[in-house]
């Protein structure tokens, strides 16, 4: 369980992040600038770190600065969507330092150092992270300069709790909220796709995917994503029970629905129906890469097929 700091600069994150490190003991991160791909890095930050960490800035920070300094953010849909079901699923504990944009252009103007951002651009920061905080799935504390942060010390170490039992689905490349009641299965990550531990590779049928997500009745913060294999032949030493796994994953407290994406996936959860409850129904619909790739089919088409699928 990690604690991921961001908001605009010159709002505290740094000393936020420095004061619950004195409190917690937990190392802080800092990831101001990435090294290539940000996407990876920002999987790898979530994935391979197995203590708690204070990441300060991470996927908002690109989504907001990414725009106003380069023209575009480094994320497409599904790789953003993607993060924060990570984050879902692991409970971060999510923090926005805030201030006002008087305050913040103040210490700008005041500071001697050769700031990233100037006083004139505070304004379009702040309504970026306000639009990326709204329509984020994830719960954001906030933080203000001279706030007391033992209540949110004491939130970080209520979560640390509840870590081990969330390792096992970080193994299972399960991401979203454990507690939703719509599980989607696909097949496997594929054997020519590197990791991080991520249920659906960087490709085309898989941005598709998030994207009829997005157009579907459902919503974000009830969903969980996984495979019914959860290793590919790259993964060599690694040893996991799939239908151990898969049944942990279907006997979720709140699971209602198990959307099977093609028929591997299909027939990998009937095999195991037997093992969890009969009130949960089981649909399938195709696989993306059926749908989108060989049928040619459209997003807002398979955006039908998923409604229809959990009624």
């Amino acid at each position: 369980m990690h604690i991921i700091i961001t908001g605009c600069d010159k709002t505290g994150k740094s000393f936020l992040a420095r004061e619950l490190s004195k409190r917690l003991y937990f190392p802080v991160i800092n990831r101001l600038v990435p090294k290539q791909n940000i996407f990876i890095e920002c999987i790898d930050t979530l994935t391979e770190l197995k203590s708690p960490m204070i990441i300060d800035r991470f996927h908002i920070d690109e989504e907001v600065y990414g725009p106003i300094k380069r023209g575009k953010s480094r994320f497409d849909f599904r790789q953003y969507k993607i993060i924060e079901l990570l984050m879902l699923m692991l409970k971060t504990v999510n923090v926005y330092c805030i201030d006002s944009e008087s305050s913040i252009q103040s210490r700008i103007n005041l500071s001697k150092e050769n700031e990233y951002i100037s006083s004139n651009e505070v304004n379009i920061i702040l309504r970026s992270y306000d639009n990326c905080l709204r329509t984020s799935i994830l719960t954001w504390n906030t933080y203000k300069l001279g706030d007391d942060i033992s209540p949110l010390v004491s939130l970080i170490q209520k979560q640390t709790l509840n870590l081990r039992r969330r390792l096992n689905f970080l193994s299972y490349r399960t991401i979203g909220n454990l507690l939703g009641s719509i599980l989607i299965v696909g097949d496997r990550y594929g054997d020519k796709l590197l990791p991080p531990l991520i249920p659906f590779g960087n490709n085309e049928p898989g941005l598709r995917l998030f994207l009829a997500l997005e157009k579907s009745n459902l919503s974000w913060s009830d969903i969980i994503i996984t495979n019914s294999i959860k290793l590919n032949k790259n993964e060599i030493g690694l040893e996991i029970d799939n239908k151990k796994a898969l049944i942990e994953e279907c006997s979720l407290p709140n699971i209602k629905v198990i959307v099977c994406l093609g028929n591997n996936a299909y027939n990998n959860v009937l095999a195991i129906k037997p093992k969890i409850s009969n009130n949960v129904i089981i649909n399938k619909i195709p696989h993306p890469s059926a749908w989108f790739v060989y049928q040619n089919k459209s997003i807002e088409s398979y955006s039908r097929l998923i409604d229809a699928a959990i009624l």
